[in-house]
This record gives structure tokens, C-alpha cells and sequence, in this order.
């Protein structure tokens, strides 16, 4: 009786969670121990955002120029010219987290995110070392679960 009683209670704790996660915050660990960002996105539109990326082609480069220093420390591309992939992270997840927010915006929420989450410890939280992922939840309102 006790392992059901425990059983049902997690599992609606969990799926009520689950529920009032709308956003991730993603983060990856480098070798060197450090987290960076690896993207910001609505949870409940990842396939649609990816259906997107066709209809929505815009990125004003031009208007995250005030934080680039910051975006090419904490948000960069190993792979590609960030002013690629940071146009590829903003039609493909940026433009459908709010409907209100610009690149600016999206961007720099996305930087005060993860120093809060830093400050709060909650990369070392999420940290899944067998996945190499780091997925943090956040609510409707843009605010870490406790």
C-alpha cells in the first residue's frame, strides 16, 4: 500500500511539473568545467518552432549589437559563424518564446537567465552527466522552479 500511495503521489508531483514547464533553459558543459548557453526555447512548440524555420527568415543582426561581447562568451557556435547560428537559434526557438520579445530581447533574457541560474547553483541541479544535457525548467512567467 505504501509504494502505491508513494507511487501515485510522484508521479502527479511530477506530471503537475511537468505540466507548468512551459520553457528550457539548455545549457552544455565544456571539458573545462564551465557551463555556456546551448539554447532557450518553448517547451510545448519545439516541433512547431522546427516546422517554422521556413516561414520565419528575419534576424535584424544589426539590433544585438549591444551584447554580442556577451553572447560570443556565453552562446557560441563551434561549428558555424555565430551571426549564423545565432540567426538560426532565434527562427528556429527565439521568435516563438514570446510573441512581444525581439532579438534583443530573446537574447538578452536568455543571458540574465542563465547568470540567475548560475548564482542559484541549478546548472550543478540539472546536470544529467550521462547525457551531457542540463535542462532547466522554467514556468509561464519566465522563473526557476524551486
Amino acid at each position: 500500500m505504501f509504494n502505491f500511495l508513494y507511487y501515485y503521489f510522484f508521479y502527479n508531483i511530477e506530471t503537475e511539473k511537468e505540466l507548468e514547464t512551459l520553457y528550457n533553459l539548455s545549457l552544455f558543459k565544456h571539458p573545462n568545467g564551465k557551463f555556456y548557453i546551448n539554447g532557450f526555447w518553448h517547451k510545448q512548440n519545439i516541433k512547431q518552432n522546427i516546422l517554422n524555420i521556413k516561414k520565419v527568415n528575419t534576424f535584424n543582426f544589426g539590433s544585438i549589437n549591444p551584447i554580442l561581447l556577451q553572447l560570443s562568451k556565453l552562446w557560441h557556435s563551434n561549428n558555424e559563424k555565430d551571426e549564423y547560428f545565432w540567426k538560426n537559434e532565434w527562427t528556429k526557438y527565439g521568435k516563438n518564446v514570446q510573441k512581444d520579445m525581439d532579438e534583443l530581447q530573446y537574447f538578452t533574457n536568455s543571458i540574465c537567465l542563465f547568470h540567475e541560474a548560475v548564482k542559484l547553483g541549478l546548472p550543478d541541479k540539472y546536470y544529467n552527466s550521462k547525457t551531457n544535457k542540463c535542462l532547466i525548467p522554467l514556468d509561464k512567467n519566465l522563473k526557476f522552479f524551486n
